[in-house]
């Protein structure tokens, strides 16, 4: 079944399916009104959940929001049963569900050993960049465009990504340029895909 919340919509106007048979744009607030808890307040009455009765109206909406979904999700599969995949496709497809059910095999041992490595890179930077400034956060945006802006005497607009390598290329002083150079390095430094991993298997234990 394709993503109701984000994919439906997509594929009806793909197909180029009629006004009638596509998903309607009002639903996002309405999942969110009947689906998701809300805040306890004097004007709810210090509810925590919405129910059809808090509003009639919005309910019937969101039935007949429900119901189209269904009407184009019919729609859709009548065109796609007319499409002949070949076996390669569907054993493709078939390895993806399975792998989105059931997940992968992770190397605990290589995504612990990335993350010491990445957290005693970070560390030997930051100790180092201290050490060159004199910053007590040199990973701080603020606190070393201040910095750069005292050693260079001009002022620094950005240090994104693409910025830069023409600070460094355009500085005369050794130290601004390492310090440019430790701006670049510690943001290659980033382990969120191992973070991601170490906590997926948290939570598998």
């Amino acid at each position: 079944m394709p993503d109701i919340l984000h994919g439906l919509s997509a594929i009806g106007n793909a197909l180029g399916l009629s006004e009638d048979k596509k998903k309607l744009a009002s639903g996002k607030a309405l999942i969110r009104y009947f689906c998701v808890p809300c805040k306890p307040t004097k004007t709810n009455g210090g509810r925590v959940r919405n129910l059809p009765k808090h509003d009639m109206d919005k309910w019937n909406l969101f039935k007949e929001y429900n119901t189209q979904d269904v009407v184009t999700e019919k729609e859709i599969k009548k065109i796609l049963d007319k499409v002949k995949f070949s076996e390669q496709e569907q054993k493709l497809w078939q390895l993806d569900v399975l792998m989105n059910a059931y997940g992968v095999k992770i190397d605990k041992e290589l995504v612990e050993g990335a993350l010491k490595i990445g957290a005693k890179r970070t560390e030997d930077l930051m100790v180092e960049a201290q050490k060159i400034s004199g910053l007590e956060n040199p990973n701080s945006i603020a606190q070393l465009k201040e910095w750069l802006e005292g050693e260079i005497g001009n002022e620094v607009t950005s240090l994104n990504k693409k910025d830069v390598p023409e600070l460094i290329e355009n500085t005369n002083s050794e130290k601004v340029k390492r310090m440019l150079e430790i701006r670049q390095e510690l943001s290659k430094t980033s382990t969120k895909k191992y973070d991601a991993m170490q906590a997926a298997m948290r939570r598998g234990q």
